[in-house]
């Protein structure tokens, strides 16, 4: 029944499954047990083309599927071919969304590095970056030679406003913790929209993204964004 469904693209009915000369030896196994004794299919439309089918399946004793049921079956497939099909065009254009966002936030930066002189370059890139991610704090770190995560790019009020004892923008390798330094340390994109726990006189965290920047292989630096409106999701770790 259900590929003679896909192949006919229309609604096929078995009355009597046991009977029917359209279930094959190699169904009646799995179809009996079961104790289905009859079926009706429907296919799924989308865009002009069969992607499936909607299994109708009935217990006990055989039955006949009307007319007004085989109508409301393929009602209903027709429903969800519609509902993939507004699916696939919303992916569609979120996807153009987004690289139209990417495309434009690209031309910016290379207007930064073209325009920017370099002792400023790096703090205009990271106030980008909190401009598209909608975050309020920020930092655009690299590693240097020795091996140590450097941040001197970084939102004014993380270091105004951290109290912390011995602060310092340079971490070595054995301090790198919490989000940013796993996400170093294992080279990919993470994020959290919990709350984090902090050092003493810390600024509050809410939630954070952080990207590393990995050039010919090697991790070279990374960016942090952390505090946004709302929840960082898949959206703003693809711009990123």
């Amino acid at each position: 029944n259900y590929f003679n469904a896909l192949e006919k693209e229309r609604n096929i009915a078995a009355h009597d499954t046991g009977a029917d000369p359209r279930t094959t030896e190699l169904l009646k196994p799995y179809l009996t047990p079961l104790g289905i004794t009859s079926m009706l299919d429907s296919p799924i439309r989308l865009d002009g083309q069969t992607v499936g089918v909607i299994c109708h399946e009935h217990t006990g004793t055989a039955r006949q599927w009307t007319s007004e049921e085989q109508t409301f079956a393929g009602s209903m497939a027709d429903l969800v071919g519609l509902t993939l099909q507004t699916a696939e065009r919303r992916r569609a254009e979120q996807a153009l969304q987004q690289s139209e966002a990417a495309l434009k936030t690209r031309n910016r930066i290379m207007d930064i590095f073209l325009r920017v002189p370099d002792g400023q370059m790096y703090a205009e890139v990271l106030q980008l970056v909190l401009e598209v991610t909608k975050s309020r704090y920020g930092i655009f770190g690299y590693i240097d030679q020795d091996g140590d995560w450097v941040c001197p790019s970084l939102t004014k009020e993380i270091w105004s406003q951290c109290q912390v004892a011995g602060k310092d923008i340079v971490f070595p390798h054995d301090k790198w913790k919490g989000l940013w330094g796993k996400a170093l340390a294992e080279r990919r994109t993470l994020r959290s929209n919990e709350t984090f726990q902090v050092p003493e006189g810390h600024i509050p965290i809410t939630n954070a993204l952080d990207v590393p920047i990995i050039h010919q292989g090697e991790i070279i630096g990374n960016f942090l964004v952390g505090n946004k409106e709302g929840r960082y999701d898949q959206w703003d770790q693809d711009q990123m």
